[in-house]
């Protein structure tokens, strides 16, 4: 799967520069970065998703994406989650956010980050400190700004749960 998936990111990579300067989104069914959980809420388990998919990024014609991809979108996993990343790669929002009870979740009971979570992101090159993800029911508005682009993230009554700005 990681040469099949390296060819079509070689393609991403091609129509993206073929753009010039234009930001650009990209949106997968599988998240390239992100945190999932599984297991007993008494011994969860964390891990960074999508392997596969990292790899085949590094296999691929500029071993990386493009910089007009500025946003990537994905769902697979059943939860809301924005990650920033570090070296240029552009934000990772995942909107798979249908509401999940199954999973352990990835925040302890006083809301902080479960410790293994953050060391999952520091190692993804996540920022702890805006890393965001809820397993409720949510859905997610983005609108374009001056420069950047709005991302909110609401709950099942329309609250806000989670605002942040994407450049463009």
């Amino acid at each position: 799967m990681v040469k099949q998936y390296a060819a079509e990111f070689s393609g991403v990579e091609l129509i993206a520069k073929g753009r010039g300067t234009k930001p650009a989104w990209l949106v997968t069914h599988r998240p390239f970065w992100a945190v999932a959980s599984w297991g007993n809420p008494t011994y969860p388990s964390f891990g960074a998703t999508d392997k596969t998919l990292q790899q085949a990024l590094a296999a691929s014609v500029w071993k990386k994406l493009p910089a007009q991809i500025k946003m990537t979108m994905a769902g697979h996993i059943h939860l809301a989650q924005q990650m920033d990343l570090d070296n240029g790669r552009p934000t990772q929002l995942v909107f798979g956010n249908g509401g999940t009870s199954r999973d352990p979740s990835l925040k302890q009971a006083d809301g902080s980050l479960h410790p293994k979570v953050g060391t999952i992101i520091t190692n993804l090159g996540g920022d702890t400190g805006t890393f965001f993800t809820s397993y409720d029911f949510s859905f997610g508005i983005i609108t374009p700004k001056t420069g950047a682009w709005a991302v909110d993230f609401h709950g099942k009554a329309g609250n806000v749960l989670h605002s942040a700005s994407v450049a463009n």
